[in-house]
């Protein structure tokens, strides 16, 4: 099954009451999410999504998903990216003007067990852009590193 929740102040969701978009407040959402499932989710973040959850498996004691995939985001010097120890997809907008092949490159130092798709014709809103070929690159990636739950 898949789980989507809108960031605070983004998409349909409220926006926060004490106006805290910090990125502790939004890791806290995320642990306060995935707190209440059943079994470790995989984890699907764009943009700012992505750095919330690479930034928050990271700095974690133990790991709280069975996977990580980063949809157009790049980190050069990112500490907690380089503790990541989950399987890990970066996907990337072959014509992003946000996430460079360089940057690719710098994430993948940083995190040498994850691979990159990279998603032509399709620019920073990889999967607005061309969903089928960026749903592609995810259920190939799930299908060989997170078995399947069949028990729910």
């Amino acid at each position: 099954y898949a789980l989507a929740y809108d960031a605070r102040g983004h998409g349909d969701s409220a926006w926060s009451e004490q106006g805290d978009y910090s990125p502790d407040a939004l890791m806290g959402d995320l642990h306060q999410v995935v707190s209440g499932l059943s079994r470790p989710p995989v984890l699907v973040g764009a943009s700012m999504g992505g750095l919330t959850s690479m930034v928050a498996l990271g700095e974690a004691d133990r790991d709280f998903a069975s996977a990580l995939v980063l949809v157009d985001i790049a980190a050069r010097r990112e500490s907690a990216a380089q503790r990541i120890r989950v399987p890990t997809l970066l996907v990337r907008g072959g014509s992003s003007d946000v996430v460079s092949p360089e940057g690719a490159r710098a994430l993948q130092n940083l995190i040498p067990h994850a691979e990159l798709a990279d998603v032509a014709e399709a620019g920073h809103m990889v999967a607005g852009d061309r969903n089928d070929l960026f749903s592609e690159a995810v259920i190939d990636f799930l299908h060989r590193h997170v078995p399947p739950n069949t028990g729910d």
